[in-house]
């Protein structure tokens, strides 16, 4: 009796040889563990970074928001000092409705520096501005004086080291390295362009009474008048069309009308410190420069809307990212499982079943709802396991005479 050959061994890859050599020699709880630790590592190691990077853009714009937090305790101290130079001045040139609100104003900018000083002490950790801090305080000691020209010149020392500490601020702060390009405009608006419009308009007050108290004017300090005017109300200009036609901010229309209000009262107010005789009412200058505070703090109330709107945006993405990781990773888990499950079934079948034939038992068909490789095993196990029951029923059967001559006539 002639045995079949053996068939031929599906053909191996060359490139896929190792992988092959050692899959074979592994179990399948060692094969998924191994194919799932080389699946897992980088996806932890990329999804590690991708967390970390989310987490530091979240803090980052925490630390921003505390800024402007800060920013808006300390432009409290700026608009005193403005004031207070308006104040004392006037008060100088003989107007003494103002001495009572000149004394009140230097014990208000007193008042913040100390709260300036605590505020700086407890965010220390987070943006150290102690420094540039005591430069201001140390300016603010030299702010009283009966000569309206050397007045001026102090509190714009104060003034400037003042807005020095809102620039140390917005650099150590991040404010001025926001991503988004709204909240970068919004920034050095608040940080250099508005208080450049405030502290143009008190200084040329300042300037302007000087000369209705008698005080000659230089033509050069006429011509910065002039220019300063033509500034403020450009930069005023300039901000209120960009708020106009950025589709973010025109839900704060409110902002752009404040600001053409204030350009309207600066432009009246610094048009009319080029007449002659100067008339430039306190009342009418305050009315301008309340204005532009306004409008001041309006751009803070929306830069605090579109930051806190950017952390609740990074806190749903970064809560999207986790669910989304951890959503794989159960599911690629789960279908591991599954797999090994089905898997060991279909093995535990055909292990009883072989032990059975090698039993000489009865081996009815074994049926399987996989469409998988392990479903062919399943049913090439099922036409071995059919010839092996047809051989031995056919051995099992009764053999006639004739059937015995023929044995003996071959042999």
């Amino acid at each position: 009796m002639s045995r079949s050959a053996t068939p031929p061994s599906p053909p191996r890859t060359f490139l896929l040889e190792p992988g092959i050599r050692l899959l074979e020699r592994l179990r399948y709880p060692q094969k998924f563990f191994l194919i799932g630790l080389i699946f897992c590592v980088p996806l932890a190691l990329v999804s590690a970074v991708h967390w970390r990077e989310q987490r530091d853009e979240l803090e980052a714009c925490r630390v921003r928001l505390q800024g402007l937090a800060y920013t808006r305790n300390q432009s409290q101290l700026l608009r005193h000092l403005e004031m207070g130079m308006a104040l004392t001045v006037g008060k100088l040139d003989g107007d003494a409705t103002l001495a009572s609100r000149a004394t009140a104003m230097r014990r208000q900018i007193a008042d913040d520096l100390a709260g300036l000083a605590s505020l700086t002490e407890e965010r220390k950790a987070t943006f150290d501005v102690g420094e540039a801090l005591s430069r201001v305080d140390v300016a603010c000691q030299n702010l009283d004086g009966t000569d309206p020209s050397k007045v001026v010149n102090a509190y714009d020392d104060a003034m400037k080291a003042a807005n020095t500490l809102m620039s140390s601020l917005a650099d150590r702060s991040g404010l001025q390295l926001a991503n988004d390009a709204v909240v970068y405009r919004l920034v050095n608006t608040l940080v250099t362009l508005r208080r450049l419009v405030t502290r143009r308009l008190a200084y040329l007050w300042c300037l302007t009474d000087m000369q209705r108290a008698g005080r000659h004017l230089s033509e050069v300090e006429k011509a910065d008048i002039k220019s300063q005017a033509d500034g403020g109300l450009s930069t005023l200009e300039t901000i209120g069309s960009f708020f106009a036609r950025n589709g973010r901010l025109r839900p704060f229309l409110e902002f752009y009308t404040s600001l053409d209000d204030a350009s309207r009262l600066a432009t009246t107010q610094l048009k009319a410190t080029l007449a002659d005789p100067p008339v430039v009412p306190f009342s009418m200058f305050e009315a301008a420069y309340n204005a532009n505070w306004t409008s001041y703090d309006i751009t803070v109330s929306v830069l605090e809307q579109l930051m806190e709107a950017d952390m609740t945006k990074l806190y749903q993405r970064e809560s999207f990212t986790a669910a989304a990781i951890a959503s794989s990773l159960l599911l690629v888990l789960y279908l591991f499982a599954a797999f090994y499950a089905s898997t060991l079934r279909t093995v535990s079948l055909l292990t009883a079943a072989s032990r059975r034939i090698a039993s000489d038992d009865e081996v009815e068909p074994l049926s399987t709802r996989t469409r998988d490789e392990m479903g062919e095993v399943v049913e090439a196990f099922n036409k071995v396991a059919e010839k092996l029951r047809l051989e031995r029923k056919e051995a099992a059967r009764p053999r006639s005479a004739a059937d015995a001559g023929n044995d003996r006539a071959r042999s």
